[in-house]
């Protein structure tokens, strides 16, 4: 399945891979610290996320993150 407007539907954690361009182990770690959080689950609780905050990661500059110093995108 594909989307064209990336902040069309939630999608899984392997789906959250693929956009973010990164391995399962680091989708993990942005869900344990937090920083990709479930928006929904499915009728069987896989958890479902966001995939414009899928997108913000993309891009270095997740939602909520507020940067102290250095370079934008890089907190």
């Amino acid at each position: 399945m594909f989307y064209t407007d990336i902040t069309e539907a939630p999608v899984t954690r392997e789906r959250a891979a693929e956009l973010i361009a990164c391995s399962l182990d680091l989708i993990d770690r942005h869900i344990s610290r937090g920083v990709l959080r479930p928006v929904s689950y499915t009728e069987d609780g896989t958890p479902l996320f966001s995939s414009a905050d899928c997108w913000d990661l993309y891009k270095g500059t997740p939602r909520g993150w507020q940067l102290v110093s250095g370079p934008r995108g890089k907190p």
